[in-house]
């Protein structure tokens, strides 16, 4: 007996098997498919190059506005910024203010940068704030609020009676914003100008002034807890099972 099978597929059969039809479909729909992956792929590379790119840029540009800022900052407190017949003129102001204004024989706490000139006052005594034990320019600025408040309470423990802010130093103001609210609740400001700003002390407030600190301090701690949480958090993987 004779079987007789069907013609085989071919390019010069007129026979069409649909399987073979099907899997050929299947065959081109994965290569288009491959190209679509691959395309993605491309611009998904493309993509993450120009946002690192990007990021490169704002990271620069941050970096440029902060040192802008510092500069800004330094120009604002250093003296040597400003040309000396200025800075000359400066002091002998705030020295002529201080004379008016401060009664002989007061004790003046200055924001002095270590500038001596500074603490010269007629019949007035000038401290270096912030200072060492032995009354010398600490060298450097509070760390914080609290620490300049902590610092500003020893002083007047010592003896500070008035606390000067000459005009290379008033971004102290806006920096320690704890600081000033201390001395705006429990001083008395006698005088403000584009010269200097001075504050009288006063003896009687240490629980407020050890209250001011302990609430800069928990200020600046819950700060720094509201700063952790806002930080992105590592995601969480469920594998399904």
């Amino acid at each position: 007996m004779i079987e007789i099978l069907p013609p085989t597929a071919g390019a010069d059969s007129g026979y069409s098997c649909p399987l073979m039809d099907e899997v050929s479909a299947l065959a081109e729909r994965e290569r288009r498919l491959g190209e679509v992956l691959r395309g993605v792929q491309s611009r998904l590379a493309q993509r993450e190059q120009e946002a690192s790119r990007d990021l490169q840029m704002v990271k620069e540009c941050a970096a440029r506005l902060e040192q802008e800022i510092l500069a800004a900052r330094s120009a604002a407190r250093d003296p040597n910024h400003i040309s000396d017949k200025d800075y000359q003129q400066l002091v002998g102001h705030i020295r002529e203010i201080v004379h008016h204004n401060i009664p002989a024989g007061r004790t003046v706490a200055v924001v002095s940068r270590g500038d001596g000139d500074l603490l010269e006052f007629d019949g007035r005594q000038g401290w270096h704030f912030p200072q060492t034990e032995d009354g010398t320019y600490a060298g450097h600025h509070p760390a914080d609020s609290a620490d300049a408040i902590e610092q500003l309470q020893a002083l007047v423990g010592r003896g500070a009676e008035f606390l000067l802010f000459p005009a290379t130093a008033v971004w102290w103001l806006s920096h320690y914003g704890d600081l000033r609210a201390h001395l705006e609740a429990h001083g008395e400001r006698v005088w403000a100008d584009r010269f200097c700003v001075i504050y009288r002390l006063t003896t009687g407030g240490r629980e407020a002034s050890e209250e001011a600190v302990r609430s800069s301090r928990r200020w600046g701690a819950f700060s720094s807890w509201r700063l952790a949480r806002k930080r992105p958090q590592p995601a969480s993987v469920v594998a399904a099972t």
